[in-house]
């Protein structure tokens, strides 16, 4: 009798402490009612420079590796095809919706503007390269004998202005944010992300820090 007491105490202990977890967890995940109209305007594109490519580099002997430099990702033919003013607008606008519900979200270029928040925004850099190590002695010239494969490199970094203003167009809110990624892949390494998924990740770090950073805005 006294053993099924305890049996029966510490399984209502059990149920308890899950549904305590389940529930805090739910609260966390709930999302903030805000009863404002946000508009997002397309990020204003300060880059410059010119893609190239010279990946063939990697077959000279004793050159460490081949390289392509993406000054403008988005027009690489293995990367996204839409603009990435608009690409980051839309990132930004379905992170905003997995955290909050406004009174309405929208992306436009309009002048003419019913928001009670617009968020601007400046890229100064979103620079991507591809690197070919080679078989020869190079930098990494172990590790591509023993993948099998000549180990490849993706490496991405962003440079933008983010900006929070109200409806008469008062600056709220105005930081500049940094981030980059590197990957390595080969045959054998099936981790390797498709670009646009690559780069994509690369921009929602950034644009989650500005979500963190304008929360007691939104509030």
């Amino acid at each position: 009798m006294i053993k099924q007491i305890i049996i029966f105490n510490l399984l209502s202990l059990f149920i308890s402490c899950a549904n305590t977890s389940i529930q805090s967890k739910n609260e966390e995940n709930q999302k903030l009612e805000i009863k404002k109209k946000i508009k997002i305007t397309l990020f204003q594109d300060l880059r410059n420079g010119s893609n190239t490519d010279k990946l063939f580099y990697f077959l000279i002997p004793f050159v460490k590796y081949g390289e392509a430099q993406f000054n403008f990702p988005e027009s690489n033919k293995l990367n996204i095809n839409t603009p990435i003013n608009y690409h980051i607008a839309h990132i930004l606008k379905v992170e905003i919706q997995n955290k909050y519900i406004p009174k309405s979200l929208y992306i436009s270029d309009e002048p003419l503007n019913n928001a009670d928040y617009i968020i601007k925004g400046k890229v100064n850099t979103f620079f991507c390269s591809r690197k070919l190590y080679s078989y020869w002695l190079s930098f990494l010239g172990v590790l591509t004998w023993y993948s099998g494969l000549p180990i490849v490199s993706n490496e991405c970094k962003i440079n933008i202005q983010i900006d929070l203003e109200n409806k008469s167009g008062k600056v709220l809110f105005s930081n500049l944010y940094s981030a980059q990624n590197k990957d390595y892949f080969s045959f054998y390494k099936s981790s390797r992300k498709e670009y646009s998924e690559f780069e994509s990740d690369l921009v929602k770090n950034v644009i989650d820090q500005f979500l963190i950073d304008i929360k007691p805005f939104l509030k």
